[in-house]
C-alpha cells in the first residue's frame, strides 16, 4: 500500500509464519524501516493486504489477517494502527514497534473464505473485503465504527453479492485468483489485481464502493 504520509513510501507485509511485522520501502525497493505491531494477541496466523488511507487528518493502516487457504477459519481479524513517522534520513533500516490501536474480528456470514484483497473507504468509515478462490469472487463490506475507549470489535460483514470478473477455471493455466485491491485517494478509481490480469472500477460522485465494484470493469 503506498503510504499517505509520504509519496515515495510503500508498504508491505509477508505471508503467514512470519513475525507480526511490516515494512516500509522506497519506490526503488530499499528497505526503510520494519515496524512490529504491539498489543495482546497481535499475531500473524495468515497477514494478506493491507490498506492505507487517511481520517480526521490522521493517517492509518488497516493490515488484513484474512487468509483461510482451506476455508475453516471461524473469523478474520484486521489491525489498526496509526501509520508510523520513519525518520527523515536514516543511514539504513530502522526498527520500530507501532502499537494496534484496535483489533476487528470479523465473521462471513455465508461461511469461512480465502481471502487476499481489502481496502478501506475512508469516506464510507468501512472496509471492503473479495474473496479470492470462489468460482465468483465475493465482495464484502463491514464497518470501522469502534467504541472510544474499546480496542476490539466483533462484527459480521454484510455480503454484497458477486462481483463481475470472469474467473478462469484450471484448464487454462490461470486460476485469475484476487490477490489484492485499493482504492485511489482521490475515491474515483478502484483497482483489483489477479494472478493474470489487473481491473479498474470507476467510481461516479453519487455512487458507494459496493455500486462502483459491481460494475463491469476495465481489465489490462
Amino acid at each position: 500500500s503506498r503510504s499517505h504520509r509520504s509519496t515515495d513510501v510503500l508498504w508491505t507485509l509477508n505471508d503467514s509464519g512470519s513475525d507480526a511485522t511490516i515494512h516500509a520501502l522506497n519506490t526503488q525497493g530499499q528497505l526503510l524501516a520494519s515496524v512490529t505491531l504491539t498489543g495482546s494477541d497481535v499475531i500473524n496466523q495468515d497477514w494478506e493486504d493491507m490498506g492505507s488511507f487517511t481520517q480526521g487528518g490522521k493517517h492509518f493502516l488497516l493490515i488484513g489477517d484474512v487468509g483461510d487457504n482451506f476455508a475453516w477459519r471461524p473469523y478474520i481479524t484486521l489491525y489498526l494502527i496509526e501509520e508510523p513517522v520513519l525518520p527523515a534520513h536514516p543511514e539504513a533500516a530502522v526498527a520500530l514497534n507501532a502499537p494496534v490501536l484496535h483489533t476487528f474480528r470479523v465473521q462471513l456470514p455465508n461461511g469461512p473464505r480465502d481471502i487476499d484483497a481489502i481496502a478501506v473507504a475512508p469516506d464510507e468509515n468501512a472496509a471492503y473485503l473479495i474473496t479470492k478462490r470462489d468460482n465468483r469472487p465475493l465482495l464484502y463490506r463491514f464497518s470501522l465504527t469502534r467504541t472510544a475507549g474499546s480496542h476490539l470489535t466483533e462484527r459480521v460483514a454484510s455480503d454484497l453479492g458477486a462481483i463481475r470478473i470472469p474467473r478462469a477455471d484450471r484448464n487454462n493455466g490461470y486460476f485469475n485468483w484476487i490477490t489484492a485491491m485499493d482504492f485511489s485517494a482521490s475515491g474515483r478509481w478502484a483497482y483489483v489485481s489477479t494472478l493474470s490480469h489487473g481491473y479498474r472500477y470507476a467510481r461516479a460522485a453519487d455512487q458507494s464502493w459496493q455500486e462502483a465494484l459491481q460494475q463491469q470493469p476495465i481489465a489490462f
